[in-house]
């Protein structure tokens, strides 16, 4: 019993398998295609965040292709030096079990990548869309006014502050798809408001590197 040429073989096709998963899903199904196909003054947020995740997929893709051929390779040598000793379960159980592993790793794979592009685009997400929160939120809490107005004393028609109240809602939805905080089902503007406040009255999210950032920021730097 142990693992030989067989498993290093099997192994090895589940990983380079596996690898175009995560580019497939970095470049051909990005998290917001539709928002990120807009147009949006000084930058499209939704288009910097895509890029982000779509870098580590891509790492995350790169690392399992690199593990798939280091494992070929190691089959092909093992083979040839007829390592062929025994299996771990059985000829075919071998396959299920590494199947079930990799399916596992790939799991745990997505869960890293997410957590570690959430990182760094958050930060980004929030400095960007500071200011149309700020704006947003006082006309809400100003009955449809806008700071200028408010300063000015200006007495606003009706219609015009029922229009800017109505502008709030889709802007607050934009704000919370962005920062991973979507609205409740039955949450009101209001509501909307005060759930997303803390993330724009606390400092930005520190964004010191973690032991698997450091790595991700490692392998980077030499070309992955």
């Amino acid at each position: 019993m142990g693992f030989n040429s067989y498993d290093a073989f099997i192994l090895g096709a589940i990983l380079t398998t596996g690898s175009p998963i995560f580019f497939g899903k970095a470049y051909l199904f990005p998290s917001f295609p539709d928002e990120a196909a807009q147009m949006v003054l000084d930058g499209n947020p939704f288009q910097v965040r895509n890029a982000i995740i779509q870098r580590y997929e891509a790492i995350a893709g790169t690392i399992w292709l690199a593990g798939g051929l280091v494992n070929i390779i190691l089959g092909t040598l093992w083979t040839a030096q007829g390592w062929q000793t025994s299996y771990l379960i059985g000829p075919y159980l071998d396959i299920l079990v590494l199947l079930v592993a990799g399916v596992v790793a790939g799991a745990v794979t997505i869960i890293i990548t997410t957590t570690l592009s959430q990182r760094v685009y958050r930060p980004r997400m929030i400095e960007m869309q500071r200011e149309l929160f700020a704006g947003h939120a006082f006309i809400l809490s100003h009955e449809g006014r806008d700071r200028e107005q408010v300063d000015r004393g200006e007495n606003v028609p009706a219609e015009s502050r029922q229009r800017r109240l109505a502008e709030v809602a889709p802007n607050l939805d934009q704000i919370g798809k962005l920062l991973d905080v979507p609205r409740g089902e039955r949450e009101t503007d209001d509501q909307f408001v005060e759930r997303l406040k803390p993330h724009f009255s606390s400092r930005p999210v520190d964004r010191r590197w973690t032991r698997w950032t450091r790595a991700i920021r490692w392998l980077t730097r030499r070309g992955l």
